[in-house]
């Protein structure tokens, strides 16, 4: 039932992806801060999809210049 149901935007009336066991579902559970709900498998629409991957990228990227800055200030003030 819950696999033709997308778990972001409730659509129903498109093809769904199983995001279980993928950097997408680290993505939705960090929006969510919902990890491992009932130990049901999460399915999402292909736009809920497309901005999953928008998010991880952007998430991918803060944590990336996080650490240049880091370092950055380690050189600078130490």
């Amino acid at each position: 039932m819950l696999d033709n149901l997308c778990w972001i935007c409730l659509d129903k009336n498109t093809k769904m992806y199983r995001i279980d066991d993928t950097y997408l579902r680290q993505a939705y559970d960090a929006i969510t801060s919902k990890h491992d709900m009932l130990d049901m498998s999460v399915y999402t629409c292909y736009m809920c999809t497309w901005f999953l991957n928008k998010c991880h990228k952007l998430m991918t990227q803060a944590l990336k210049a996080q650490d240049i800055m880091k370092q950055y200030l380690e050189t600078k003030f130490c």
